[in-house]
């Protein structure tokens, strides 16, 4: 069993709900989801102290924030203050046999012509694979072919504009066997559909 906690901002809040209505993985359970559209790193470590989570044995608190950051042109030092600070916090609360998983921020289609995102986005991949420990794990993204492909298709924004900066269902499938690989293997592979049990959802913004 995948035991999951997500945190983050509007890629999470789209993953959950991705779960919560796949049919796929029913190895994976979900037990607490705190996550807001639009926000950035500082509010997401605020959010998850309003929580005061406890966080269990075996679980994997998967961490994907920072875009809403890079996307307003923060200085990389803010940026990195605020993310070494949110995984020292998330350190002391992590028991010894959970693990924290941090995922990189992909190279969003809609920005491959602004270089100053791009080096950003560089930036604060290097600041995380540089504080990957035991207990510290990253995700790196392995897209295959056409990175369009795991943002434009089967996820369209309002009114059907094409949505180049959240990822889609592709992307989602890919994100969850990459923490199977990373944390438990390639076991949880095998499985077919999804049946989390969200026990503790909040901050979400539907």
């Amino acid at each position: 069993m995948l035991e999951l906690n997500l945190f983050g901002d509007s890629q999470i809040v789209r993953f959950n709900n991705y779960l919560k209505n796949s049919n796929k993985f029913p190895e994976v359970r979900i037990h607490s989801v705190v996550a807001k559209s639009g926000i950035s790193i500082s509010q997401l470590k605020a959010l998850i102290k309003q929580q005061k989570l406890s966080l269990e044995h075996k679980q994997i608190n998967i961490i994907f924030i920072g875009t809403n950051n890079i996307t307003a042109f923060e200085r990389f030092e803010r940026i990195k203050s605020d993310l070494l600070s949110l995984v020292a916090f998330f350190k002391r609360l992590l028991p010894p046999s959970a693990s924290l998983v941090l995922v990189e921020i992909p190279l969003f289609p809609k920005f491959q012509g602004n270089p100053k995102i791009l080096d950003l986005i560089l930036r604060v991949n290097q600041l995380l694979a540089s504080i990957k420990t035991d207990k510290v794990i990253i995700l790196k993204w392995d897209f295959q072919g056409n990175i369009d492909d795991y943002f434009t298709q089967f996820y369209r924004g309002r009114k059907g504009r094409i949505d180049k900066i959240h990822i889609n269902r592709r992307a989602f499938d890919l994100l969850l066997t990459s923490v199977c690989d990373l944390v438990n293997g390639t076991k949880l592979r095998k499985a077919v559909r999804v049946t989390p049990t969200a026990t503790n959802v909040s901050g979400i913004n539907w």
